[in-house]
């Protein structure tokens, strides 16, 4: 929005000054739209940061209760030969869930990418 300035003496024709003073109008209503835009966008940001936080919370909360179910269960079978193995093969299965899970979301979004394309 770069200020336009205009010598006095054209000011003096009534169609110039009609459209130049609609010019200001038309600035500074594009300057209320752009702020209440850059509002709706920082409010939308914050909203998704406080959802981003919130799931963080909730992760570390799962964290700590998984940590404490596994050494519930070390204890419970720190006796049991087969404890170490059952739990590495837990271990395995869950990452290779979370692997494939991730290859399905991945492979949808390719999908939809290519027919998006088409």
């Amino acid at each position: 929005l770069y200020p336009v300035e205009i010598p006095a003496e054209y000011m003096q024709d009534s169609i110039l000054a009609e459209k130049f003073r609609r010019y200001k109008e038309l600035q500074q209503e594009f300057k209320r739209a752009h702020k209440a835009f850059e509002e709706s966008r920082a409010k939308e940001n914050s909203n998704k940061l406080q959802e981003i936080k919130a799931d963080i919370i909730a992760f570390e909360d799962e964290k700590k209760q998984l940590q404490a179910k596994i050494e519930k269960l070390q204890k419970l079978n720190a006796d049991t030969a087969e404890f170490e193995a059952l739990l590495k093969a837990t271990e395995a299965l869950r990452l290779q869930q979370d692997d494939d899970a991730r290859l399905s979301e991945n492979a949808n979004k390719q999908k939809i990418a290519l027919r998006a394309a088409e």
